[in-house]
């Protein structure tokens, strides 16, 4: 970031330097709020078992959906402790940076107060703010994505010569974005193209560098593109379903106001006068009617005294985030489904980015602080009460009933949550079992520590699960006929193993013991005892 930059005006007099530092405080401060208050959840407990493999497995083998990178950060911040909120602070420290990562953006692009107000809006985005908050690669990703815009922006400055090592800088961010996770692809790769479309105009490198640079980061990359075409062969991603266009547009419509209802029965009336479907359509349409204030902004604002229209550059940073990068993954989707809220978290940097260069050229600064108030109430009033999934009270009723051969956990990846809980609690050591696929895996085995559980996870669950080819022992299996007095925790376990668990342990020797309409996991979850 130019130093002489934060050292311009910002509002009041003030140099450009103070308010940014203020803005992160406050973007720190909401971001710090109940940081460690969950237990760690599925994901994020999976993210912990994942980093413990080989840097081989990390970034070469199809393990996960995402790549290495992130997990590589989870490997070096292992000896530092598992409580949730060490687990979750490089995510905080990542999503805090992405603040003044994009006043750096929107300086480049559209000047100083642009980027204070677009770093504003980054700081209180409700989405932004939860993803700083959980151990997923996601923040890291969006702060790698804006750094590596705002060094293409910065290779095109509004006043002076253009500075061509910048690109090369964009392009080692790239790079690590797309070893961060998949999604990064849809919005480096239209990025790309308008560097070389700007960098024709501007002649700002022989077309020799030019092709050098773009094949030196192609090879760098060939590792990740085979990983990623190997993962999606083996069928990883068939959890996840393509929605519909409608649900599309209604999934990116909530990334914007993220409105907890179903309007279907919270409002009937309205329902019932405009459907629920016109309901979601009036809000998307006021929020294309937004960006079309936007597009009007540019084509008019150049007329207006005291004003100057965006520049191309920085309404094609705006297409790529907004309009470019929500398609592709779309389209993508027809092949691998990718669409979830968190997957399209660039969208949400986006809006943010229209809405600074909206904001930037209303005439006043009510607008602008209307603006902020508004996103800073979304913040206030729906991202506190999206508490992530908890597995502290499964793991107190299990210690409660105190089942003598231990306890079985269906599905497999939520025996990694399970786990963390249970040694976040402190409790006694269980054997801890579980299903993969229709066989029946130890992850604790009896008299073992449950304090070495995570590799236990590690070498006898996730590696067999996700890479058949590297069969697991016999001895990793339990003996269901072994076990006489057992608690069985089911959260979306699957019909065939549900039969098994049947076939195994005779239900009308098993009690149930509790229900919960909305699990740890936001589902059904049951709890039940076997005894024999």
């Amino acid at each position: 970031m130019n130093a002489g930059a934060t050292r311009e005006k910002g509002w009041a007099g003030r140099p450009a330097w103070m308010w940014l530092a203020a803005i992160t405080l406050l973007g720190a401060i909401v971001r710090s709020v109940m940081l460690g208050h969950h237990a760690l959840w599925g994901d994020e407990a999976l993210s912990l078992i994942i980093a413990r493999l080989p840097l081989e497995d990390l970034f070469i083998r199809p393990l996960d959906p995402s790549p290495g990178l992130y997990y590589l950060v989870q490997k070096l911040w292992l000896p530092l402790g598992e409580a949730p909120w060490i687990v979750r602070f490089p995510s905080f420290l990542f999503g805090v940076a992405t603040i003044p990562a994009a006043f750096w953006l929107g300086k480049n692009l559209d000047g100083v107060k642009t980027g204070l107000i677009f770093a504003a809006f980054v700081a209180v985005f409700p989405d932004l703010v939860d993803y700083a908050q959980e151990a997923r690669a996601y923040a890291l990703l969006v702060l790698l994505e804006v750094l590596a815009l705002a060094a293409l922006a910065s290779a095109f400055p509004r006043e002076g010569s253009p500075r061509p090592r910048r690109l090369i800088l964009a392009a080692i961010l790239a790079i690590m974005a797309v070893y961060t996770h998949p999604t990064a692809w849809f919005v480096m790769a239209p990025a790309g193209l308008v560097a070389l479309y700007f960098g024709w105009k501007a002649r700002i490198m022989p077309p020799l560098a030019a092709v050098s640079l773009l094949a030196g980061g192609l090879l760098l990359v060939i590792p990740e593109i085979q990983r990623s075409i190997a993962y999606s062969q083996v069928g990883h991603f068939n959890w996840l379903q393509q929605p519909g266009a409608f649900d599309f547009l209604r999934l990116l419509s909530r990334l914007v106001i993220p409105i907890p209802i179903d309007v279907t029965t919270d409002m009937p009336g309205l329902a019932g006068w405009f459907g629920a479907q016109g309901i979601v359509a009036l809000l998307l349409a006021s929020q294309v009617a937004a960006l079309a204030w936007l597009v009007l902004a540019r084509i008019r604002v150049g007329r207006t005294e005291g004003v100057e229209a965006p520049r191309q550059l920085a309404m094609a940073m705006f297409a790529v985030l907004a309009l470019v990068f929500p398609l592709l993954i779309y389209l993508a989707g027809i092949i691998t489904p990718m669409v979830m809220g968190r997957t399209m978290l660039p969208f949400t940097v986006g809006i943010a980015l229209g809405l600074a260069l909206l904001v930037r050229r209303l005439p006043g600064k009510r607008w602008g602080i209307a603006a902020f108030v508004f996103i800073a109430a979304e913040l206030v009033l729906f991202s506190p009460a999206r508490s992530k999934p908890d597995w502290r009270d499964v793991v107190q009723v299990v210690d409660g009933l105190d089942p003598a051969d231990g306890v079985i956990i269906c599905a497999d990846w939520n025996a990694a949550s399970y786990l963390f809980a249970h040694r976040e609690a402190e409790l006694k050591d269980r054997a801890i079992f579980t299903m993969v696929g229709g066989a029946p895996m130890t992850i604790v085995g009896p008299g073992e520590n449950v304090a070495n559980g995570a590799n236990g996870f590690r070498d006898r669950v996730w590696i067999g699960r996700v890479d058949p080819a590297r069969s697991l022992q016999e001895t990793d299996r339990f003996d269901p006929n072994a076990l006489n007095d057992v608690a069985i925790v089911q959260y979306l376990c699957e019909p065939a193993q549900q039969a098994l668990l049947d076939e195994w342990f005779d239900p009308a020797r098993t009690q149930d013991v509790k229900r919960y309409s909305q699990g740890p996991d936001y589902s059904p979850t049951t709890i039940e005892r076997f005894t024999l």
